[in-house]
């Protein structure tokens, strides 16, 4: 794939993503409207939470297809602590859990966004809960106090499992979008390699003769099962600047210094698993050896490499010994 067709692909992800939640949330308000109409018989509320959920699905509706999926993030991630401002006020003196509610939006600006925005709507989550101490100590407004009662824990519950299981979504669709993401610095440097001006054959001779030098270092050395080795590492271990070292990896075709590292690593798995018995070791020891630091880790790079997973890649190699 291009970096277009990676880039829609990513596109598509979050889209998705946005659907997913906006189903389960309008769900989670459903409930919570029969609760308040049939248990807790506050009727303010239980409209308050119908024309929510209403507004919810019938705007994701109409501008899913009109305006860009960040700019309706953006505009979500504004709105939705105004919105839960009410419920938090409303049970304020018996319950925190509905701050939820508002802590969670940095985790959803870190799935859509970068650092600036997770930083940004951490201090708006902070503003907004903030605002809402000033109201209660210090203003005039009447706020209804309710007495804590059994459907109000489960009322707890429900907000905290809805967190918890958004949560859960979220880094799913986080993994997938970073997958995709490396995948486009992989497309990008082989897109700069066809469209790059001739090199010099001169500069060509360089480049190969210092590739050769590193990668006689790294096998002689075995620098590539140390997960913290970086090019910062090679370049004081072969006294040569981190900008030649870094074009030479990138003439050979790599993305980065860690993307050859991963080559080495997984080249390293394939090698260990051929030669060793796995009824006697575990992936963790396997990966581990590797120079991996986690499994989520090792599992991600060597799909991204092999196009299958280790335990697939491991259930073929065996059936290929039994055969």
């Amino acid at each position: 794939m291009n970096e277009k067709e990676i880039q829609s692909k990513i596109y598509k992800i979050k889209k998705e993503l946005i659907s997913n939640y906006i189903l389960f949330l309008s769900n989670i308000l459903f409930i919570f409207s029969l609760i308040f109409i049939f248990f807790i018989k506050d009727k303010f509320l239980a409209y308050y939470i119908s024309v929510g959920c209403l507004f919810l699905i019938c705007t994701w509706n109409i501008i899913r297809w009109r305006f860009s999926i960040d700019k309706i993030v953006h505009c979500y991630f504004m709105l939705s602590p105004l919105y839960a401002s009410c419920l938090i006020l409303k049970y304020w003196d018996i319950t925190m859990v509905n701050f939820l509610w508002i802590i969670i939006l940095p985790l959803g600006a870190f799935v859509f966004f970068g650092r600036k925005e997770v930083v940004a709507y951490t201090i708006y989550a902070f503003f907004i809960i903030i605002i809402l101490f000033i109201i209660v100590h210090t203003s005039n407004i009447e706020i209804v106090h309710n007495k804590r009662e059994l459907i109000t824990d489960v009322i707890n519950l429900i907000v905290i499992i809805f967190n918890m299981l958004t949560i859960a979504l979220a880094l799913y669709y986080k993994d997938k979008i970073r997958d995709l993401r490396s995948m486009v610095d992989v497309a990008r440097v082989k897109e700069d390699i066809i469209v790059s001006e001739v090199v010099s054959e001169k500069a060509i001779e360089r480049y190969e003769e210092l590739f050769a030098k590193i990668e006689q270092t790294i096998h002689m050395n075995n620098y590539f099962k140390d997960p913290n080795f970086n090019l910062t590492d090679l370049s004081s271990v072969m006294k040569i600047n981190n900008g030649y070292l870094s074009k030479a990896i990138r003439h050979k075709g790599f993305a980065n210094f860690n993307h050859y590292l991963n080559f080495h690593r997984i080249d390293f798995v394939k090698k260990l698993i051929a030669k060793t018995d796995l009824r006697k070791v575990t992936i963790m020891y396997i990966y581990s050896e590797a120079g991996f630091g986690s499994q989520s880790t090792f599992n991600r790079v060597f799909k991204n490499i092999e196009g299958i997973t280790p335990s697939e890649y491991i259930d073929k190699f065996t059936k290929g010994v039994e055969c």
